[in-house]
């Protein structure tokens, strides 16, 4: 279902990892995922506002097309922002960090889609809130296991330093 200037998804969590942490496992998957798409050494460094990269992605119709992945927003520990744009729209996804205490952040997820095409009628706006509950659970899935990545990868680097001493 593709929405005309409609936002999507917009989910806020809480989770128990630091601001940092959780800043640092999006970076490492960013960094990952244009190593990946353009075969180059990319280092964290390169990231922030205005670095772009293409890749391919599954469009809506599931068939793989040409995508441009721009960060739009990138204020570490605290915001991050990125625009895929293909060619029947283009999707934006924020992830807002705040900080509560050491260990513990509120994660506010967004993602936006804005497409060319659109659908009318009683049926897909069922289909519209079908698939935003649908979208708001798998955000919320990916906020979790970000923060189960951080926390088994903390209790790994612990177990290894007890093995060191």
């Amino acid at each position: 279902m593709l929405l005309e200037d409609g936002k999507m998804v917009e989910v806020s969590e809480t989770l128990n990892v630091s601001a940092s942490d959780f800043f640092d496992a999006i970076i490492e998957s960013v960094v990952y995922d244009a190593c990946q798409a353009t075969g180059k050494n990319i280092r964290k460094s390169h990231l922030k506002k205005g670095f772009s990269y293409s890749k391919k992605i599954k469009n809506s119709f599931g068939k793989k097309e040409n995508s441009r992945v721009v960060i739009q927003e990138f204020e570490a520990p605290s915001i991050y922002k990125v625009k895929f744009e293909g060619s029947t729209g283009y999707d934006i996804m924020t992830y807002k960090i705040e900080s509560l205490e050491d260990e513990k952040i509120t994660v506010r997820y967004s993602e936006d889609f804005i497409s060319e095409f659109t659908v009318e009628g009683k049926s897909s706006k069922m289909m519209e809130k079908l698939n935003n509950k649908r979208a708001q659970r798998r955000a919320k899935k990916l906020l979790k296991n970000i923060e189960a990545y951080i926390q088994n990868k903390q209790n790994t680097e612990d177990i290894q330093e007890e093995v060191e001493q």
